[in-house]
């Protein structure tokens, strides 16, 4: 598994692309999340963007799910003809078709290439392009799920945003990769009491403000701790 931080920008970050996470394997890719400015970013870093199987919404902030319409578009624009699935929360099907309409009306008509919809709920598993999901609840002003990515013995956690539960400390025990915030209590910091409970674990955002650069933790080669910076983009799990 692959995992390239597309973005680690706040919501009106204006220099960092909003956060947004590109996973791929041999079988696949999954964009996790697709804010305003992540659209564009993740064509500056992902190397075959057609290709991509399924686009990930952990919520309905504009920062984690507006740039769908960019996105789409554009991959009309460029002739795509490969299914692609959005998965998000009950709803998504609705409120991606809406927003679609507001901001391209009639482009989904156009499109050469189906797009697909798949719910996403807490104890539900989702198989997509070689990829195993499955999803947990976070504190959020708006529903969040939180959602663990596996691909062979490599998992990924994203949290999306918001604050951890039980249920989403539970989904991120044990795997290769954590990007959270303050996922397990004690620090502060995303440091977690026990790093055996996840061997790399990233914060929430980078924020305008950015603090120290990424360090690594010890006995987790090729994950990071800390903030994730321009040459610790891409974890190879």
């Amino acid at each position: 598994m692959r995992v390239t931080f597309v973005g680690v920008g706040e919501a009106f970050d204006e220099t960092l692309a909003n956060t947004s996470l590109l996973v791929e394997s041999d079988a696949g890719s999954i964009l996790l999340d697709c804010g305003f400015t992540a659209a564009s970013a993740f064509r500056g870093v992902a190397e075959r963007p057609l290709e991509l199987d399924g686009v990930y919404l952990s919520h309905f902030h504009g920062d984690h799910w507006f740039g769908l319409p960019a996105l789409l578009v554009r991959s009309m624009e460029e002739g795509r003809t490969r299914p692609l699935t959005v998965l998000g929360q009950p709803g998504v099907a609705q409120k991606v078709t809406a927003l679609m309409e507001m901001a391209y009306g009639g482009a989904l008509a156009k499109a050469k290439f189906d797009l697909r919809f798949t719910q996403c709920e807490p104890g539900r598993t989702v198989d997509l392009a070689g990829f195993r999901l499955n999803f947990a609840p976070g504190t959020h002003s708006v529903p969040c799920l939180a959602v663990r990515v596996e691909s062979g013995d490599a998992s990924l956690f994203y949290s999306g945003d918001g604050t951890p539960t039980d249920a989403t400390r539970a989904l991120a025990k044990g795997c290769s990769l954590a990007r959270a915030r303050d996922l397990f209590p004690g620090t502060g910091q995303g440091e977690p009491r026990d790093r055996g409970l996840v061997p790399g674990l990233c914060p929430r955002h980078r924020g305008r403000d950015p603090g120290p650069g990424p360090r690594r933790p010890a006995g987790a080669p090729g994950a990071a701790a800390g903030n994730p910076g321009p040459d610790s983009t891409i974890f190879r799990l």
